[in-house]
């Protein structure tokens, strides 16, 4: 986020009860401030980082979505750089 020179935006309702949780149980504390997807239409693209759900492949998971058109009024486009991380 920060150190990228980017705000965060999560996507997806599973992390999102996970990070408010944490914030809860004040176990996340160093977690960067994160922007409600519908307030970052007016934030240039390079300057988002989006983390969003579904490394496992549910079909109804954020980058699920995002892989098959639109999620939230997000979109993959050319150039974008897409990071995949899972735990088996």
């Amino acid at each position: 986020g920060k150190a990228a020179g980017r705000e965060v935006v999560v996507l997806g309702r599973a992390m999102n009860t996970m990070l408010r949780t944490a914030h809860a149980a004040e176990v996340l504390d160093d977690f960067p401030k994160t922007i409600d997807p519908l307030d970052a239409d007016g934030i240039p693209r390079d300057r988002l980082m989006l983390l969003a759900t579904g490394s496992q492949g549910e079909r109804r998971a954020a980058t699920a979505q995002l892989a098959a058109g639109k999620y939230m009024g997000f979109e993959l486009k050319k150039g974008d750089t897409f990071l995949f991380s899972s735990k088996t």
